[in-house]
Order: C-alpha cells, then structure tokens, then sequence
C-alpha cells in the first residue's frame, strides 16, 4: 500500500494545472512485483478515465530501438480504440490537429496508431539518420 501510495502522490503532483509533462518510472530487480504494482495502481487510482502508458524494456530487446516506446504506444492505442465511438472521435481530431501530417510519421514508426488516426494518407519521404530524428 505505501508503494501505491507513492505513486498516487506522484500521479496528483504530475496533474497539477501547469505543470509539465513529465513520467514515473518504476524499476526494480526481475520478479519483484512491478508489472503488479503498477497493474494496481492503474485500476484503483486511474479507474477514472486518464491514460497511463505502461511498458516493460525487456533486456533481450535493446537491439531494437525505441521498442520499450512502441510497445507503450501499442498499448494505448488498442485503450483508446475499445473506447465509444464519440471519445474515439474526439480522441482523434484531437491527436491529427496536434500532430497535422507529422501523424503518418507515427503511423510507420507505431503500426497500431493507425487504430487512433487511421490510415497513412500521404508517402512519407525517406530522410537521412539525423533528419529521422528530428521528425521525432
């Protein structure tokens, strides 16, 4: 309970109007009850509608870039996509007006945000390492 305690606090401090993005990692040694922790702490504390991006970086997959990202992403998006049709609406106007053409960027680096945005709608230019980057 003391965990799930911390980790609510942090969660209140973190939503605090005008404060900036901001994340809470959770480590620990294999076994220890993370992926549970966090699990708890997602369904008493955040059972009200906020999303939570949750993934493992599993160490056999460090030759994988970003892929501790991608499989968070993942996550969300199948969340947001078994929501009602309205906040699934609302949800994606929202991410296409932030994110405007840059989306399909997205869309090839995340394959399941296509459930968010939809289909790519433009072929998306291949670009050098550094220029890659910077679409980031």
């Amino acid at each position: 309970d003391r965990q799930i305690a911390t980790l609510a606090n942090a969660y209140m401090q973190m939503t605090q109007k005008g404060r900036a993005s901001e994340m809470i990692l959770v480590s620990g040694s294999s076994g220890a009850g993370k992926s549970a922790l966090v699990h708890q702490f997602k369904t008493s504390v955040l059972s009200n509608g906020p999303y939570c991006l949750c993934c493992k970086f599993h160490q056999y997959q460090q030759i994988e870039p970003l892929s501790a990202i991608i499989s968070a992403f993942d996550g969300l998006c199948s969340e947001i996509s078994c929501k009602d049709a309205e906040t699934l609406h609302r949800t994606r106007a929202a991410v296409k007006d932030a994110l405007g053409p840059e989306g399909d960027v997205l869309t090839n680096l995340i394959p399941s945000f296509h459930k968010i945005i939809g289909v790519p709608t433009t072929t998306i230019a291949n670009v050098g390492g550094v220029e890659a980057q910077n679409r980031l």
